[in-house]
């Protein structure tokens, strides 16, 4: 098996170490160059997967997009059939049809409230409150850190940040 990223990093650690301590700059400079080099290559080698593999799940995110929407074209069709049919039963004042494997009928559903006019004329004994939800503003507490530097208590900010990019 090869020499993991992971080992070479390790190894810039020992010659950084060596480095530091002062020795014939001779002993580590080809290790150095050569672990560079290694590194270098394994990145771009991690880098080239890294494409690779985000381009695949773009692949499968894109296809479940096609698939939810073919399901719910499915699913609407398949309502119009059934209202397409209780229409005509209704209108030929059938109520239940029964064959050797289906039967169509028609069920009673429960009562619901159909409208309501005006909420505020109902009595209290007929609403309900919900309570709103409250969350942070984080764009606005970085706007504001920006801007004037205050950083409200109980919140931190993270400066600074990077993160690893392939192109």
């Amino acid at each position: 098996m090869g020499i993991t990223l992971h080992d070479l990093t390790d190894g810039m650690v020992r010659i950084q170490t060596i480095i530091e301590s002062g020795d014939d700059p001779e002993l580590w400079k080809y290790q150095l160059e050569e672990i560079d080099e290694q590194i270098e290559s394994k990145v771009i080698s991690i880098g080239r997967v890294y494409r690779n593999q985000m381009a695949e799940s773009q692949i499968y995110i894109d296809e479940a997009k096609r698939l939810a929407e073919k399901g719910k074209s499915m699913q609407t069709g398949a309502e119009r059939l059934r209202e397409y049919a209780s229409f005509n039963m209704a209108i030929a004042g059938l109520t239940e049809i029964k064959d050797g494997t289906l039967v169509a009928k028609f069920q009673k559903l429960p009562d619901k409230v159909s409208r309501i006019d005006n909420v505020n004329a109902l009595p209290d004994e007929f609403k309900r409150i919900i309570p709103e939800s409250v969350e942070p503003d984080k764009k606005a507490i970085l706007e504001t850190f920006k801007s004037t530097g205050h950083i409200p208590e109980g919140v931190d900010i993270e400066m600074d940040r990077t993160t690893l990019k392939f192109k």
